[in-house]
């Protein structure tokens, strides 16, 4: 019978052994497969990322139009001039619960004729104001004591930043960085 088969073209089947080749296949895809798993999952334990924690950033926002700080709410996410993300606004103060900015009136300096000068305030905060809020942005403090935010960002007090939210476009000083608590 066997002769039969080969003389018709048949071949008998061979049964597929597991094989050297197929060791060294199976163990380069295991090995592409966990060096998926470090790249993106280990990486961030040995980068700049791993102290990463939650701070408040305190800022003010001076001689803006008095309707601005309505386009500003708790909630609204703070981005950078280039588009990276700052933070997320957050109450101005734990007694401020619903608003995300306290707002003052604008004033400007005078120099009166007897030389001295005179610090004259807008009316009724119904043209210029002042504006203070908070953020809450993800950072570290560096071995120098300089705080990065997002890891890579320097940012101080005292440092002029111009940010933007989806709705409007301001220039904030920062006044205050410490840690939630």
């Amino acid at each position: 019978m066997k002769k039969n088969r080969e003389k018709n073209g048949e071949k008998k089947r061979s049964s597929h052994r597991f094989k050297a080749l197929d060791a060294v296949i199976i163990l380069l895809v295991l090995t592409a497969v966990v060096g998926v798993y470090f790249r993106y999952n280990i990486f961030d334990l040995f980068s700049k990322n791993k102290d990463m924690q939650d701070y408040y950033v305190s800022f003010s926002i001076e001689d803006v139009r008095y309707t601005t700080p309505n386009y500003i709410n708790i909630g609204d996410r703070v981005y950078y001039s280039d588009g990276e993300e700052l933070g997320v606004l957050v109450a101005e103060s734990e007694d401020m619960s619903n608003l995300a900015l306290s707002v003052t009136p604008a004033s400007e300096l005078f120099l009166n004729d007897d030389g001295t000068m005179e610090e004259v305030f807008y009316p009724n905060n119904e043209s210029r104001v002042n504006a203070k809020g908070r953020m809450q942005c993800r950072g570290t403090y560096t071995a120098e004591g300089g705080f990065l935010v997002n890891g890579s960002n320097y940012l101080s007090s005292g440092q002029s930043l111009s940010v933007h939210t989806e709705t409007v476009t301001v220039t904030i000083e920062i006044q205050n960085i410490e840690a939630v608590n």
